[in-house]
This record gives structure tokens, sequence and C-alpha cells, in this order.
């Protein structure tokens, strides 16, 4: 199976995920999960459970590790995201929210906790997780495939 690589050998996928109707009744979430052109690994899917944005782009990073997981023996990825919140997450927070038992700093749980805790643990199954950002719709190729992924898991919704 042939991946992309970045400079340090790490197998680079691109996640994305969207959420029509996002904070409103009825939203429908969808992830997408993006190797390559016709890449046997490409994901589009619903999303399961809480239906936002947010949770959808903390999804999506876990289907591309469950990937590379279930399918490969590859054991380190850059995870290219347009997502800040989860690159926030994954690099400023969520050793501080395990600490204080998953909570913020108003003592409130945190947010997507559930899904949150999924991450955590792909991620330490792995022997190396980056996560970079890029900015959305800003003609960065694999960005724009897997927000196309995302938006047809969406429109599949249960």
């Amino acid at each position: 199976m042939n991946f992309t690589c970045n400079k340090y050998g790490d197998v680079v996928v691109f996640v994305d995920g969207a959420c029509p109707g996002n904070g409103f009744r009825g939203a429908r979430a969808g992830v997408g999960v993006w190797f390559d052109d016709d890449h046997d690994l490409n994901v589009s899917s619903s999303m399961p459970g809480v239906q936002t944005n947010n949770n959808a782009e903390i999804y999506a990073a876990v289907i591309a590790i469950d990937m590379l997981l279930d399918y490969t023996n590859e054991s380190c990825v850059e995870i290219v995201t347009d997502s800040i919140y989860l690159c926030n997450c994954v690099s400023k927070w969520i050793h501080k929210w395990k600490r204080n038992g998953w909570r913020n700093c108003r003592g409130k749980l945190v947010a997507n906790k559930d899904m949150l805790e999924q991450l955590d643990n792909r991620i330490n199954a792995m022997d190396s997780v980056i996560f970079t950002y890029v900015r959305a719709h800003n003609n960065i190729y694999g960005n724009e495939q897997a927000d196309k992924l995302a938006r047809k898991g969406a429109d599949t919704f249960n």
C-alpha cells in the first residue's frame, strides 16, 4: 500500500469534519479521511454520537489512526487538518484536562470528552502523531479532498 510521506517518513493524511446545521436541531455530521486519490483507506462516513463540527473533526482523526492501526504496519503519521480546535486540543489542552479529571479551567466537563479520550488512546497506540494545521478552503488539494469526503459523509447521515 502506497502512502504520501513527509520529510520524516511519516504517512501524511488529511482529515476533516462537516456538520450542516451545526449547533441546531437536526444537525448531521460527517467525516472525511483522505490519504491520496482513490486510496483504499480513504473514508467518507456519517458520524455516530453528538452531531457537531468539532466532534466530527476529532472523529476524523480517530478514524485516520484506526485505518493505519487496523490495515498497515505504519506507526508514524502526520494528520493535516483545518481545525485549529483539534490542533489545540492535542497540543495545548489535553494533558491539562486529563490531570484535571477532564475538567476545563472553569471546572466544567470538557466538551467532546468521549471523542477526545478515543483520540488520546489512538495517539498513544502510535509511535508518532504530528498534527499540522492548514487554512480551510485555501486550495490545498488534500484538504479540499477531505472536505468533499466529510460533506458526502454528512449527506449520507442515517
